[in-house]
């Protein structure tokens, strides 16, 4: 419930639950502490006023109330410190889990990406030189190196398996990064010269996560008519005798802004951006045909479809619900910073790092295919769609 209030994401790794148990009782104590000082506060004002003591008093306050709230609040955050802070940084910074049993990789920020290494099927990361920076190349691999001829390097996109610790290893090419994923409770400074160590273990899948996150989404939004041009029509519109005006799928051009505006229509529906949505249920009109399928894509063909079958409303969630964000303003460029991280299972992730290994190895392209047919296949999934 606290966690509703505070407007947490949902909790998708096994060491949430400690980090926001932690989170809601520092916030009861600060509540506590706002109303009480609050109310201490507006009891002193009305208490001391002038109108009630017209003569100074220079004794001052002769009890030790104040002293034994002020000794029972730093006992609470001494308790909130030693009891459950210390412990569970010392478990969350200290306490890495074995390389063997964990996905380990590194992530290297710059401004404004996230480059995320993954060793390959040997385990081993190979060497990079700033030599070879690149567009091409961010992170300098030198893929003459034995080590690094089978590496993985992607550009904003983070796929990792199930219920599998992972470990990440944090630098930066330039500036102080934050590397943040709400939904992992996780977030760390990348510090230039420094290589930080975090780790976490996913608990659920993407879908799930999709599933837990999934809205209801009005297909069509209300605008003003003088911002309307160049938008698709959501609704239809005419005047008193009948006559039609705009329809359906219409493009609003600014001669039809001014008939509608002429008839007192200074509002109009428009077709919703949905473009990084997916449908979280099946849709189909009035005879059975199917309009849309669960887990698709959802395009402005498809709304204005579901529109002329009478449907207003969809129920959607993100393509990519789990995001990689910057907590840190590093630049001009900051809102650009943003990567996507996929949760899948074991067999879905091995697919994906064959599909990754057959675009630095050609001798494997034949593999390609089939991987690219099994991630689909098993996760029903657009997000290798969107994010090839």
């Amino acid at each position: 419930m606290m966690e509703q209030l505070l407007g947490l994401p949902p909790d998708a790794s096994a060491q949430g639950p400690a980090l926001d148990h932690l989170t809601v009782l520092i916030h009861w104590l600060m509540f506590a502490l706002f109303w009480g000082w609050g109310t201490y506060y507006v009891v002193m004002l009305i208490r001391f006023r002038a109108g009630a003591n017209p003569k100074a008093n220079y004794t001052g306050a002769t009890t030790k109330a104040a002293m034994y709230v002020e000794a029972f609040v730093a006992f609470m955050e001494f308790t909130l410190l030693i009891m459950f802070a210390v412990p569970l940084w010392g478990s969350r910074v200290n306490a890495l889990p074995d390389a063997k049993n964990a996905t380990v990789i590194h992530v290297i920020a710059e401004q404004y990406a996230w480059n995320i290494h993954y060793p390959g099927p040997d385990g081993k990361f190979g060497k990079s030189s700033v030599k070879l920076v690149a567009p091409e190349n961010p992170i300098g691999l030198d893929r003459d190196d034995p080590a690094a001829k089978d590496d993985i390097v992607t550009n904003n996109q983070m796929w990792l398996p199930v219920n599998k610790p992972v470990i990440i290893y944090l630098t930066t090419k330039d500036v102080i990064h934050s590397f943040s994923i709400p939904y992992m409770r996780v977030k760390q400074d990348a510090i230039p010269g420094e290589q930080i160590p975090l780790w976490f273990t996913p608990t659920k899948t993407s879908a799930e996560v999709r599933e837990e996150v999934a809205t209801m989404a009005d297909i069509g939004m209300k605008i003003g008519t003088a911002r309307a041009s160049g938008m698709t029509s959501a609704g239809r519109y005419g005047t008193l005798d009948g006559k039609s005006i705009l329809d359906i799928g219409e493009t609003v051009t600014d001669s039809i802004i001014t008939q509608l505006q002429a008839t007192g229509v200074n509002d109009i529906d428009v077709v919703h951006e949905m473009s990084t949505k997916v449908s979280m249920d099946d849709y189909r009109d009035s005879h059975g045909t199917l309009i849309l399928q669960k887990k698709s894509a959802i395009s402005d063909s498809t709304l204005l479809a579901l529109l002329s079958a009478g449907i207003r409303q969809i129920r959607v969630a993100p393509d990519v619900p789990m995001e990689i964000a910057c907590a840190q303003l590093c630049g001009l460029g900051h809102f650009r910073m943003r990567g996507y991280l996929s949760v899948v299972s074991e067999q879905e992730y091995q697919d994906w790092v064959r599909l990754q290994e057959s675009y630095i190895n050609p001798d494997a392209a034949a593999t390609a295919d089939s991987a690219h047919s099994q991630i689909l296949g098993n996760s029903k999934d657009s997000l290798y769609k969107q994010h090839k």
